[in-house]
């Protein structure tokens, strides 16, 4: 009898437990987070994603927002977030933004480093929403070094009302680095047979000239 009255109390701590946990409300997740488009590939390997450029070439990154997840009364009305760049293989070409949020309040451009304050319309709901644009050339100083050439960093959001909604910001930083293109393993005869040609024609060159 005893272990009978035991195993009904057991199960009714049981299903209270289980509807408690159906009744506490789960903790907030993350609901707005910042990307950007070209992402890369893996070219050597290593964590950061890669994209293959060589020196003179345009790179445009564009920025997307995530808004999923945000309450009818956290709406998303202002957006803060940081651009940086290696200065020595990426030149600033320009930064664009777009509807809506295409009003810049603050843009910070020191060196290497771009903070956008930009405000829009309410937002919430929304995947992949582009909110910016940011154009780069290619420069000389372009090596493969494994080291981020370029990253993006979600740093703010404001409601309509000028609050702070720090629960929803996501602080991933995204990244990347550009690389020089590698001779592949298949070109590397033609490139030998082409340097020993160089040779031998300089070497002829010096012979008649003597």
């Amino acid at each position: 009898m005893k272990k009978s009255l035991n195993s009904l109390k057991a199960l009714a701590v049981g299903a209270a437990l289980a509807a408690a946990a159906i009744a506490a409300p789960a903790a907030p997740a993350n609901a707005l987070s910042l990307s950007f488009e070209n992402t890369g590939t893996s070219l050597d390997g290593d964590v950061i994603k890669d994209i293959e450029v060589a020196v003179g070439d345009l790179l445009v990154f564009d920025l997307l927002l995530e808004t999923f997840g945000v309450a009818t009364d956290d709406t998303v009305n202002t957006v803060q977030y940081k651009l940086t760049w290696d200065k020595a293989e990426l030149g600033f070409q320009g930064f664009n933004a777009f509807d809506p949020l295409g009003t810049i309040s603050e843009m910070n451009l020191a060196s290497n480093v771009l903070t956008v304050k930009s405000i829009g319309s309410a937002l919430r709901n929304l995947s992949g929403l582009q909110v910016g644009r940011i154009n780069f050339k290619v420069l000389a100083g372009l090596d493969n070094s494994g080291a981020t050439d370029f990253s993006s960093e979600f740093l703010s959001a404001l409601d309509e009302d000028g609050d702070t909604l720090p629960n929803l910001v996501s602080s991933q930083v995204q990244t990347v680095e550009v690389q020089q293109a590698v001779p592949t393993p298949a070109l590397l005869p033609g490139l030998i047979g082409m340097g020993m040609a160089l040779v031998r024609k300089r070497r002829n060159q010096a012979e008649q000239a003597a």
